[in-house]
């Protein structure tokens, strides 16, 4: 039995597999609605939605070519041959480079073994060619248009982000476990801003809490993340402190500021099991604090309450942000309001859909969301949490569990 899951290794792995081909089922079923030919795939996240293969370091790319009729074929990097044979659910691996004995006849490039894979299928040539545009660099798109130089290239972006709004069972499982890390990195944040730690102090034990957690509750689980082409991510169990007012950096690596009395410490752990994110962020307060901070705090604390009631299924996303930015006005902070306030949460740490007024679409069973209103107040920094909720018919099942509003010490 895997502590922290409930299930045997073997039915975790076996609920993996299962529910990574379903995904890969209804990515081909959509594009067939689309009457796309080919699609070639190549965000490392969405390589892994499909595959089951994230190589963690992405110096070498990879693909998941999809064809009318035919098995969906995986071509990566022969150094990641192994590696991508022991985790994917794709039976058929293509490869190019050469590593050892491995590859020694392959193709030199992803493209070039992309080419191969489309010419042995006589595919591709004159036909409907789906890509990611959003993220496919222009290097590789003109390669791909040289390659294919007769197809009508259609962009599947939107298709794929689509298709990963709706968590299944098995990421569900993966984003609830990341929660399960984050809260016990959180307790442990806490309790160092009450003991008069720095920031950096405050980020390390609670990261090294959350090591803990992963070690002991869920051995199975990978704590990684997706990198980029010049570098990977072999750990992602991240916790940041700012005080005071580096609070209006946002997102910055953690100093030597210690919070003091009458200030406010903000406190962002992301963590990441098997490639999908929760997020947890509290902001502390080092009491005794001024009638200025209560009065924001109660603004964003009521504006949690009222946009918490619009987050089930059904509900348009965009009466979330509505709700909460109503008192933020009725309270005296429209125009300081945030422009969102949360986002689509699961391979990507920050993911459709947006938390905002612009935000076309209802809620479904299954999204998962980030759910932070906040506001900022220059010199006093501001008040921010945010919880990792999964959205439900009855309302949002919160899968972070640390104590909601202004925590105080």
């Amino acid at each position: 039995m895997v502590r922290g899951l409930g299930v045997t290794v073997e039915e975790w792995l076996q609920r993996r597999t299962q529910c990574g081909r379903a995904r890969l089922q209804a990515f081909c079923k959509c594009l067939g609605e689309e009457e796309i030919d080919v699609a070639i795939v190549t965000k490392p996240q969405s390589v892994y939605y499909l595959s089951g293969f994230n190589p963690i370091i992405q110096s070498q790319p990879s693909a998941v070519v999809l064809m009318r009729e035919h098995e969906p074929v995986l071509v990566v990097h022969s150094l990641r041959a192994e590696h991508a044979e022991l985790d994917g659910w794709v039976d058929k691996v293509e490869y190019f480079g050469r590593w050892g004995s491995r590859g020694v006849v392959s193709p030199s490039s992803l493209l070039s073994a992309v080419g191969g894979v489309l010419g042995s299928y006589g595919r591709g040539m004159g036909r409907r060619i789906g890509l990611e545009l959003s993220y496919l660099p222009a290097a590789c798109f003109n390669e791909l248009n040289e390659l294919l130089p007769r197809g009508h290239v259609i962009d599947i972006s939107r298709t794929m982000m689509a298709l990963r709004r709706r968590k299944d069972e098995h990421e569900i499982a993966c984003i609830r476990a990341a929660a399960g890390i984050a809260d016990a990195g959180m307790a442990v944040a806490v309790k160092a801003v009450g003991e008069g730690l720095t920031e950096r102090e405050i980020s390390v034990k609670a990261m090294m809490r959350m090591q803990q957690e992963w070690l002991e509750r869920y051995p199975y689980l990978e704590a990684s993340d997706f990198g980029c082409s010049e570098g990977g991510v072999l750990n992602s169990l991240w916790a940041y402190c700012l005080s005071g007012p580096r609070m209006n950096l946002m997102c910055d690596s953690p100093g030597t500021r210690v919070t003091k009395p009458g200030e406010f410490a903000l406190i962002v752990i992301w963590t990441a099991l098997d490639g999908y994110h929760a997020e947890n962020e509290r902001t502390v307060a080092m009491t005794p604090i001024s009638p200025e901070q209560e009065e924001l705090n109660d603004a964003v604390s009521t504006a949690w309450e009222e946009g918490k009631a619009k987050l089930l299924a059904g509900r348009r996303i965009s009466d979330v942000y509505l709700a909460a930015v109503e008192v933020m006005k009725r309270k005296g902070y429209g125009d300081i309001a945030p422009g969102r306030v949360g986002h689509g949460i699961g391979l990507g740490a920050h993911e459709e859909p947006a938390l905002a007024s612009e935000t076309e679409g209802e809620f479904e069973t299954g999204m998962v969301v980030s759910f932070e209103p906040s506001l900022r107040l220059g010199h006093m920094g501001g008040v921010q949490n945010s919880d990792t909720i999964l959205i439900r018919s009855n309302g949002p099942e919160f899968l972070t569990h640390t104590q909601h509003g202004l925590i105080r010490v």
